[in-house]
C-alpha cells in the first residue's frame, strides 16, 4: 500500500491548514495573555507579543488563498452567468430567424393588384422609366401586384410591375423596395430592382436580378440565380438571362420553356416558384447556417458575431429539419 492510501495520513490536514491551525492557537494565547497584560512580567509581554505576531503571519497565507478562492469561485460564478445569458440571447435570436423563415416559407404566397395608395411611398418615376425600358426590349405589361403575404408579415408592400417577353418564356417584375432593413445604393438612393425569370418544363426555375450583394439567400438546388450589380442596365441583364436560358436548355434534353402570356399565368409562375423555395426550407430546417453567416458578415458588427448568429440559427433549426 502506498503513503498516499494511507487511511491514516488522508485525515492530516494540508500544510496551509496546519498553520492556519497552530497560527490561531498562538493568536489564542497571545490574546489570553494581552488580555492580563497588567499583570505580567515583561518576559512574559514578550511571548505574547511574540505568539501574536507569529500567528497572524502563520494564518495569513490560509486566509489569502481562502479570499482568493471566494474572489475566483465568484468571477467565475458571474462569467458562467454571463455567458449562459449570452448564449440564451444568441439562441433566442436563433430561434427567431427560424420562426421567421418558417413563416415566410410555410406557405404558397398570395397576391393582390396594386392600388394607387401602395406607390405613395415609391419613386414612380423608376418604375415609367423601366417600363419604357421593358417595352422597348419587347415586354408587355401585364400588370401591378403586391405580395400579400410578405405585407401580412413584414409590412413592407413594394409593388411588383410585371412583365412577359414576346413569346411569355421571360417574365420581368421591376420593385422600388423602400425600407430602412436593406442597403442603400450610391449617394443613399434606395435601389430598384428588376428580376428576370423563366420556368422550365422539368419544374426548375432561372432567375436574374441586379441584387448582387443584397440577395444573400441560399437557393434551392431547382432555382439556378444570376445576381448582377444593382445599376446594370435592363437589356445587359436580358442579355444574359436568355444566354444562360439557351445554355440550361442545351443541358435539359427534351425540355422546354414554359410560357407564361397573362398576369394570371404570372402568378401562378410564382406560386410554383414558391413552392419550391418552401419545400427547400422545410427539408433544411428553414434556415441555412452559411446564409445566416453570410448576411451577418455585411456589417461590422455582424462579422464580430457572425458564427455565434450562425451557430445558434444552425441549432435552433435542427427541431424542424427533415431527413
Amino acid at each position: 500500500m502506498s503513503e498516499d492510501s494511507n487511511p491514516a495520513r488522508s485525515t492530516k490536514p494540508g500544510c496551509l491548514a496546519q498553520g492556519f491551525l497552530i497560527g490561531a492557537a498562538a493568536i489564542a494565547v497571545g490574546a489570553y495573555l494581552m488580555g492580563r497584560w497588567a499583570t505580567l512580567p515583561g518576559p512574559a509581554r514578550a511571548g505574547a507579543v511574540v505568539l501574536t505576531v507569529v500567528g497572524t503571519l502563520a494564518v495569513l497565507p490560509y486566509l489569502i488563498l481562502l479570499i482568493f478562492k471566494l474572489v475566483v469561485r465568484r468571477m467565475l460564478g458571474n462569467v458562467a452567468e454571463e455567458l449562459s445569458s449570452v448564449r440564451d440571447g444568441f439562441l433566442k435570436s436563433g430561434q427567431q430567424i427560424v420562426g421567421a423563415n418558417k413563416a415566410m416559407y410555410g406557405e404558397i404566397h398570395e397576391y393582390r393588384e396594386a392600388t394607387d395608395a401602395d406607390f405613395t411611398p415609391l419613386d414612380r418615376g423608376r418604375y415609367e422609366s423601366a417600363t419604357e425600358e421593358l417595352a422597348g426590349l419587347g415586354f408587355r405589361h401585364l400588370g401591378d401586384l403586391v405580395d400579400a403575404t410578405i405585407e401580412k408579415l413584414t409590412g413592407v408592400r413594394p409593388v411588383i410591375r410585371t412583365f412577359a417577353s414576346h413569346d411569355g418564356t421571360t417574365l420581368a417584375g421591376i420593385y422600388h423596395l423602400k425600407t430602412t432593413m436593406l442597403n442603400r445604393g450610391a449617394g443613399g438612393a434606395v435601389p430598384f430592382y428588376c428580376d428576370l425569370e423563366t420556368e422550365f418544363s422539368d419544374g426548375t426555375f432561372l432567375s436574374t436580378s441586379n441584387s448582387e450583394g443584397s440577395d444573400l439567400t441560399t437557393p434551392p438546388p431547382g432555382l439556378h440565380k444570376l445576381r448582377r450589380p444593382i445599376g446594370t442596365p435592363i437589356s445587359e441583364m436580358l442579355k444574359d438571362h436568355e444566354a444562360e436560358k439557351q445554355k440550361l436548355l442545351a443541358a435539359k434534353e427534351g425540355e422546354s420553356c414554359v410560357a407564361s402570356l397573362t398576369l394570371a399565368d404570372a402568378i401562378e409562375l410564382q406560386k410554383r416558384q414558391q413552392a419550391v423555395k418552401n419545400a427547400f426550407r422545410k427539408k433544411i430546417g428553414y434556415v441555412d447556417p452559411e446564409e445566416v453567416r453570410r448576411i451577418a458578415n455585411q456589417t461590422e458588427e455582424g462579422a464580430v458575431i457572425a458564427d455565434a448568429v450562425a451557430d445558434a440559427a444552425d441549432e435552433a433549426r435542427q427541431p424542424h429539419r427533415e431527413g
